[in-house]
């Protein structure tokens, strides 16, 4: 039973329903700008993603030397999808490392890419976070086990390797 509509909230009961709970909230997209060829922790030479035809929903991400600050507290999804050249063998690992004390970071998602002949790869890995403090949960992206020869694919003018947030709902 609706009890109360007003302004751009509706209350149900006792419980206020608005736009940030109801829907995407918070979506945004970053990408990585030149090639990384050594392992990186974290990656700090990224962009929020500036075309023509992009934009994000809410107020965005924040990023400092290469950590990165969520807007609003709540579940997000975060997907790194990272293109790679490797040359033969070679078995280049990305990762997404979080913390809820803005201090100790742990990996939460890894994933690699393997080259048996040198060529062009891509691969994704992502992960469900609970971001229920902004000053605290934060996040970073990093690379290891690059191999001489092979690196990370990044350019300022398209998307080959990227960071994306999508705030899914409340936490």
């Amino acid at each position: 039973m609706v009890t109360k509509i007003s302004g751009d909230s509706i209350t149900i009961g006792s419980t206020p329903i608005t736009a940030s709970t109801v829907g995407i909230s918070q979506a945004d997209q970053w990408r990585l700008t030149s090639d990384l060829s050594a392992d990186t922790d974290p990656i700090a030479n990224v962009e929020r993603v500036d075309d023509s035809a992009f934009d994000f929903i809410g107020n965005g991400m924040t990023h400092s030397s290469g950590i990165f600050t969520f807007p609003e507290t709540g579940i997000y999804l975060i997907d790194f999808h990272v293109k790679i050249t490797a040359v033969t063998n070679d078995n280049v690992v990305f990762a997404i490392s979080a913390t809820i004390d803005n201090s100790t970071y742990n990996i939460v998602s890894q994933a690699n890419c393997s080259a048996y002949n040198t060529y062009d790869n891509s691969a994704s890995n992502s992960y469900m976070l609970d971001v229920t403090d902004t000053s605290n949960v934060k996040v970073k992206f990093r690379t290891f086990s690059i191999g001489s020869g092979s690196y990370i694919r990044g350019s300022s003018s398209s998307n080959l390797t990227t960071m994306t947030f999508i705030r899914l709902g409340n936490t």
